[in-house]
C-alpha cells in the first residue's frame, strides 16, 4: 500500500507528501494501529507491467511502454485545468478575506494559494506525486482502490480517475470522503473557527459530481461518503485501499489518528 500524505496552504486543511512505508513507520510509531510495513520491494516494478522511468517537469514519473502518445498529453490538460493553470489569463488567487488577486504561477504550482477557478488547491507538484502514486501501486499489483479524505472541488480525485481510467485500469475505484458543507469547528486550541465561516470552504456534492462530469469522469468507479470523517469513514464501503490521501483539519491529531484507525484494516500491505 502507497499512503499519500497531504497538507495544503493552511495547517487545517492540507498538505502533500507521500509517507512512503519506512518513513511511516517511523513517523508515526507512536500510533499503536499503524502496522509495521516490511518485506515489501518498494523499488522494483512487477516484471508483468514495467515502467521506464523519465524526467517530466523537473520530477521523476513513470511511463508504461505501451503507453500511446495521446496519454501523457490527456492527463497534461486534465491536471493543468484542474489546477487552473490551463486558463491562468483569467485565474487569480483566492484570499482569506475573499479579496481576489492576481496569480502567482510558482505559487500555484506548490500548492501555496487558494484558486478561484481551478477545482482543487494542493498544486501541480502534488497532482504529480498523486499519479506516481497511481502508476506505482498499478506496476508493482497492489490490490485496492484510491480515496481522498477531503475533497474541496474534487480536483485531486478528478485528476486520479483520469490517470485510471486513461491506463485503462478497471479494478481501481476512486472514493471520495467529504463533509461537502465545510470545515468542522475547532476542537483544539491549535485550530480556530474562521474556517467554518468561509463559504469558500463549502463545496456541496452537487457541484463536485458536476465538476466531475465536465471532464466525462462521473461514472460507477467514483464513489462519495458524504459527512464529517467520525461520521462518513464508518460507512465508507470500500473494501481495500492502495493509495490514500487525507487532505483534512490535520491540526487536530485525533482526526488524524481516527481516520487511519478506520481505514487502516482496509489498506492493502
Amino acid at each position: 500500500m502507497l499512503l499519500s500524505y497531504t497538507r495544503g496552504i493552511v495547517l487545517g486543511i492540507a498538505a502533500s507528501f507521500i509517507l512512503v512505508p519506512v518513513i511511516l513507520n517511523r513517523a508515526f510509531n507512536f500510533l499503536s494501529f499503524v502496522p509495521r510495513f516490511t518485506n515489501i520491494n518498494w523499488h522494483r516494478p512487477s516484471n508483468i507491467r514495467r515502467m521506464i522511468n523519465t524526467s517530466y517537469d523537473d520530477n521523476q514519473v513513470f511511463a508504461f511502454p505501451d503507453e500511446g502518445p495521446l496519454v501523457r498529453s490527456y492527463l497534461d490538460v486534465v491536471r493543468d485545468t484542474v489546477c487552473g493553470l490551463t486558463l491562468r489569463t483569467r485565474e487569480h488567487t483566492v484570499g482569506f478575506d475573499n479579496s481576489i488577486h492576481p496569480l502567482n504561477i510558482d505559487k500555484r504550482i506548490k500548492g501555496e494559494d487558494w484558486p478561484l477557478i481551478g477545482l482543487t488547491m494542493i498544486g501541480h507538484k502534488r497532482l504529480i506525486n498523486i499519479e506516481w502514486a497511481l502508476r506505482f501501486v498499478i506496476a508493482n499489483q497492489v490490490p485496492g482502490d484510491f480515496i481522498e479524505c477531503g475533497v474541496w472541488r474534487g480536483g485531486s480525485s478528478i485528476f486520479a480517475r483520469a490517470v485510471l481510467k486513461a491506463l485503462n485500469i478497471h479494478d481501481k475505484h476512486v472514493w471520495l470522503a467529504d463533509s461537502f458543507q465545510g470545515l468542522p469547528k475547532a476542537r483544539t486550541n491549535n485550530d480556530n473557527d474562521g474556517w467554518v465561516k468561509l463559504e469558500y470552504l463549502k463545496v456541496p456534492l452537487e457541484e463536485v459530481q458536476t465538476n466531475f462530469r465536465a471532464f466525462n469522469l462521473l461514472d460507477d468507479h467514483v464513489h462519495f461518503c458524504k459527512g464529517y470523517f467520525v461520521d462518513s469513514l464508518p460507512r465508507c464501503n470500500i473494501s481495500q485501499i492502495a493509495v490514500l490521501r487525507m487532505d483534512g483539519d490535520i491540526t487536530d491529531l485525533i482526526i488524524v489518528k481516527f481516520c487511519l484507525s478506520v481505514l487502516v484494516h482496509q489498506i492493502k500491505l
